[in-house]
Formats: structure tokens, C-alpha cells, sequence
């Protein structure tokens, strides 16, 4: 009888234990004292590699990657292309907001932090510079959905939540992770975070969900490169 309660107790102690380290420890950097610095091609790069990294020890904490495909197929590719369209018109809604109430695209918090430091040019970004800035959105949307839709949800309900409430956590951790865009930056991060979240409830793939955040983010990427 002792033993039979002790053990679901720890497995619930280990399934909420587990994301939260990975997240300390794979995303940490986020909210220490750091020296700004342009997003130029040097930052792409190794920012992606950083991604890369974590999507690398959050697949094996996993056990496996998502679905049965490993590659994208073209019915995940145009939820991808409809996901991240939703997502840039609620990101278009919010900056047309903040215009009315700035009064003008002045404020960095239009473009959720993005603006000010990207290190493309609108006359003439470099193909290095592209291909590295898509390299990190590809490598941000697959870390981070692995993350935040599947790994960290999934281990939440196996301590015992409701998927629905364990991907509400997880999209309240994401907009906290975008703190550095400010306080419309963890806003629409939050609601993105939530709405990718049911998404995946109501059966959108690994794919689908990466690539349209790829997207989204290759969108926001350009919306700050042709505002300045």
C-alpha cells in the first residue's frame, strides 16, 4: 500500500521537475545580463546553433521526435503557411494598435524589439546574412515548438494536469521568454504561444506547428527590416 503511493507521487515529482531544469538550463541565457548586440549574420549563426543544440537534448529527453514522419509532408506545409498567417495579422493587429496609441512606428515596441537591432540593410541584405536569419528560423521554430508544445506540455500531464491547462502554463513560460521585446513582446508571445498550443490540441503535426512558427518568424524578421 505505501509503495503503491509513493511511486505515482514520484513520477509526478520527475514529470514536473524534468521540463523545468531542461528549460533552466537550455534557456537560462535569456534572462541574464547581457551586452546588446546587432542581429547581424554572426548572430544568426550561432544562435541557431544554440538551437539546434537544445532541440538536439530536448528530442532525447524525449525519447523520440514527434509523428511518425520525419520530414514535412505538403498538407503540414500549407497548415504551416496558414498558422503562420494568422499569427502575423494578430502581430500586424497588435503594431497597428501601438501606432495608434504612439501616435507613430517610433517606438521599438512596434516591431517587437526587432527593428533596432537587426543587422540587415533594406537595400541590399547580403545572401550570407539571409541564409543565416532563415537557418535561425528554422532552428528557433523547431527548438521551441519541440519544447513548449510537446515536450514540457506532455510531461505535465503525466504529473497529473489537463492538456489544456499544461499548454496555458507552457504559453504564459513563452511569452516570459520573450521579455526582451518588451512588454507587447510577452504579450503576443503569450497569445501566439497559447493559440499554437490549442492548435496542437485539436491534432496540428510537429511540422505543421515548427514551420509555421518558422515562418512567422521569418515575417516579423522582414516587417522590421522594411519599417526602418
Amino acid at each position: 500500500m505505501y509503495t503503491s503511493r509513493v511511486e505515482p507521487a514520484r513520477r509526478r515529482a520527475f514529470y514536473l521537475i524534468l521540463p523545468g531544469l531542461a528549460y533552466v538550463l537550455l534557456w537560462l541565457e535569456l534572462f541574464l545580463p547581457r551586452a546588446e548586440s546587432p542581429m547581424d549574420t554572426r548572430w544568426f549563426l550561432v544562435s541557431a546553433l544554440k538551437s539546434m543544440a537544445r532541440f538536439a537534448i530536448i528530442l532525447a529527453l524525449r525519447g523520440g521526435f514527434p509523428g511518425k514522419a520525419k520530414l514535412p509532408k505538403a498538407k503540414e506545409i500549407l497548415d504551416s503557411l496558414r498558422l503562420a498567417a494568422l499569427a502575423a495579422a494578430l502581430a500586424a493587429a497588435m503594431a497597428v494598435a501601438l501606432y495608434l496609441a504612439n501616435g507613430a512606428f517610433g517606438s521599438d515596441s512596434a516591431s517587437f524589439g526587432v527593428r533596432d537591432r537587426i543587422g540587415l540593410t533594406p537595400a541590399s541584405p547580403s545572401p550570407e546574412a539571409v541564409a543565416a536569419s532563415l537557418i535561425w528560423c528554422l532552428a528557433v521554430g523547431y527548438s521551441e515548438e519541440l519544447f513548449f508544445r510537446f515536450f514540457a506540455p506532455d510531461s505535465l500531464v503525466g504529473a497529473g494536469f489537463s492538456p489544456f491547462a499544461s499548454q496555458a502554463a507552457l504559453a504564459i513560460l513563452f511569452g516570459l521568454s520573450h521579455s526582451a521585446q518588451g512588454l507587447s513582446g510577452i504579450l503576443l508571445s503569450g497569445i501566439l504561444g497559447l493559440g499554437f498550443g490549442l492548435s496542437r490540441l485539436r491534432g496540428t503535426s510537429f511540422h505543421a506547428l515548427a514551420l509555421g512558427h518558422a515562418v512567422y518568424n521569418a515575417l516579423l524578421l522582414a516587417g522590421g527590416l522594411f519599417s526602418r
